[in-house]
């Protein structure tokens, strides 16, 4: 498995620092993902460090998504590998220690990764207190 040091920090056009996942995430978000997710793994998983989670309104836009993830994470010097494509339901760009993947809405739902990981998303909201 390539390993990909997804802590190390670039810096910005601005001078400010990001991470792999920061990137990946933003890049995610400018193209207006939707429900996008960052789950930590356990260290000792075998596979990554970090899963990236977003979903698309299309496949023109989740293709879209993934091109802006491969573009921007290239252009801070990580080695992206796409996979899924032409396809589109479910796009994976691995980095390494991060694997983003986007999802069209059904397929999503159908794999359900945030479940697999044991990832609670009501859990984490109230955590952060922004359930009543």
């Amino acid at each position: 498995m390539r390993s990909t040091n997804i802590s190390k920090q670039v810096k910005n056009t601005d001078g400010t620092l990001k991470t792999a996942v920061q990137i990946a995430s933003q890049a995610l978000d400018n193209k207006k993902g939707l429900d996008i997710l960052v789950i930590p793994l356990s260290k000792n998983n075998g596979m990554a460090d970090t899963l990236v989670i977003a979903t698309g309104t299309s496949k023109t836009h989740v293709k879209t998504l993934a091109d802006n993830v491969e573009k921007k994470l290239s252009k801070h010097g990580y080695t992206p590998h796409i996979e899924g494509m032409p396809a589109n339901q479910w796009v994976l760009v691995d980095v390494g220690d991060i694997i983003v993947h986007i999802f069209m809405p059904d397929a999503r739902e159908l794999y359900n990764l945030e479940k697999l990981w044991g990832y609670d998303m009501q859990e984490d909201i109230a955590e952060e207190g922004l359930t009543g």
